[in-house]
């Protein structure tokens, strides 16, 4: 209840009620008793948190510590919002290289596909290739048996003509040595055909067995071969068998021979015999 005081400022009143809520007096209070209040409540905090809750009552006394509380949520929140930026930030920034990285790879796997589409290509080029070279090598395998067929058919009539060629030189060499002839020069089949053998004489009356092999070109392994296969008693019991017994003259004949056969025809005892006559004299292979 307001009023005024003697110096005509405000009165504040102060009703005093008995326990039982009967108004008992009313008593005037003024500024200076409200200092007074606060210098009281200075002095006893306890009344100052009393008067406090009973002006304020518990809602409002509990403000402080709800704000307080709302204030921390709030930082933490803050904070929370400060990680799902980074978060994001570095999502971003993940998505970014990862597209990136997408980019490159669909550039690689375009040339990927271009190199097997070359590589395709090339694959269809060389079977195209390859099928050509099959017609070529085809067609070279028919020109090869035309060719062998002529070539058999020529080595046929060649092979005759070297051997009567090489039997007129036989003649010839073994009459000028004086040799004479028991029986004409012929062709025996044994373990391979002998291409002339003919049973002689010479002058003192010693019978031998001329041996010849003849060759369009006479090479040093051909002349080898012959001079081994005379050599060998299987191929000489072949002879006696046939009515052929030693000492046996092994000559080889050849229209062309190359110029080691020479040497390698004196090393090894074959006679020679050209298309002139003898080159070589041969040794006297006794038998068996």
């Amino acid at each position: 209840m307001a009023g005024a005081d003697h110096q005509g400022g405000p009165v504040r009143y102060v009703v005093v009620a008995d326990p039982h809520g009967t108004i008992n007096a009313k008593m005037p209070f003024t500024i200076e008793d409200f200092k007074d209040l606060l210098r009281l409540l200075e002095q006893h905090p306890d009344w100052k948190s009393a008067l406090r809750a009973s002006l304020l009552g518990d809602e409002l006394l509990q403000l402080p510590a709800v704000v307080r509380e709302l204030a921390a949520e709030v930082r933490a929140l803050a904070e929370e919002v400060r990680s799902l930026a980074e978060a994001q930030r570095r999502t971003e920034q993940r998505v970014e290289e990862l597209a990136e990285a997408q980019r490159r790879t669909e550039q690689r796997l375009e040339e990927l596909a271009e190199a097997q589409r070359r590589t395709e290509q090339r694959v269809e080029e060389l079977a195209e290739a390859q099928r050509r070279t099959e017609q070529q090598v085809e067609e070279l395998a028919e020109a090869q048996r035309r060719t062998e067929h002529r070539l058999g058919r020529l080595e046929l009539t060649l092979g005759l003509t070297v051997e009567e060629h090489a039997e007129d030189i036989l003649r010839l060499v073994l009459q000028e040595k004086g040799f004479r002839l028991l029986e004409d020069p012929r062709p025996i089949v044994l373990d391979g055909e002998v291409d002339l053998a003919a049973p002689c004489e010479d002058p003192a009356g010693t019978r031998f067995v001329v041996l010849v092999e003849a060759k369009v070109r006479l090479t040093v392994s051909a002349l080898r071969r012959w001079a081994q296969r005379a050599a060998s008693s299987g191929f000489q019991q072949r002879l006696l068998e046939a009515g052929l017994s030693g000492p046996y003259l092994v000559y080889i004949f050849g229209l062309r021979a190359d110029r080691a056969v020479e040497e390698e025809a004196r090393r090894t005892g074959v006679g020679l015999l050209g298309s002139r006559g003898e080159v070589v004299p041969p040794a006297t292979l006794h038998g068996r």
